[in-house]
């Protein structure tokens, strides 16, 4: 997913030294982890970024003249390009050389980020295209094990549900995280990762954290309350996942 915020060649105040205001560049050609976009000097871009995944993505970047042909005149030593991030927390660039370098990410969402290329000798930008772009966790279904009952719910389904009855007394829970092929997602680790279980009142359930995503889930007494299981990224504090579950005690 991309939203075009701002793409722009500019350069008026630029050193006569070196190329000439304006640098004259015609296309700023973009590929994060193999999707490629080019954006003009007007703004205009062809193709897309489509969904990323979580993790670590080269970036590597091209300017073109106005001819469509490499620009000669833009050079490491003199310019530089980079990627702002709106949550440098959950994402960040790493600088290389040529032009490249790589986006980590620790935190899935949507993210702003600013690709650009800046003239060192004047602070100035050439050109820069801001992007929305979507880091997927890359889980598919979440699945609540209470007990002995298991529940899968839709990693995407934002709905409320609820999980089978249960009696007054301690019960072991414990969530598991599955890609496309039900196995578990590698990047969803306990050290990037915290489980999150609130209930709605304690009096009637009460959930106990225990290693890695499990803990305890208590009946206290008869009644009807709720239990809040999220995800949560430890580098920036963002919920991956979110959903309301009701819990009957009987």
């Amino acid at each position: 997913m991309v939203a075009i915020l701002l793409a722009v060649a500019c350069g008026d105040g630029d050193d006569p030294e070196g190329p000439p205001p304006d640098a004259g560049i015609g296309t700023m050609v973009l590929t994060v982890a193999g999707h490629t976009i080019s954006i003009d000097a007007d703004g205009t871009v062809e193709g897309e970024l489509d969904t990323l995944s979580f993790g670590t993505l080269p970036v590597t970047a091209q300017f073109l003249n106005d001819a469509g042909q490499p620009h000669t005149g833009i050079t490491a030593d003199r310019y530089t390009f980079e990627a702002i991030s709106s949550d440098t927390l959950g994402l960040r660039f790493t600088s290389a050389a040529n032009f490249t370098g790589t986006i980590t990410s620790t935190a899935p969402g949507f993210y702003t980020v600013t690709f650009r290329l800046i003239d060192e000798t004047n602070d100035g930008t050439e050109i820069q295209y801001a992007a929305t772009l979507f880091i997927d966790s890359g889980i598919a279904t979440v699945r609540l094990i209470v007990g002995s009952d298991v529940i899968d719910i839709d990693a995407g389904t934002r709905l409320p549900g609820a999980i089978p009855p249960i009696a007054v007394g301690p019960r072991p829970f414990r969530v598991e995280f599955l890609d496309d092929a039900g196995a578990p997602v590698p990047a969803i680790t306990n050290e990037a990762f915290s489980l999150v279980v609130n209930s709605s009142d304690t009096n009637v359930v009460r959930y106990a954290e225990g290693e890695g995503f499990a803990g305890e889930l208590t009946g206290v007494a008869p009644g009807i309350a709720s239990i809040a299981v999220r995800l949560r990224a430890e580098a920036n504090g963002t919920y991956t996942f979110v959903n309301a579950r009701t819990v009957i005690v009987q």
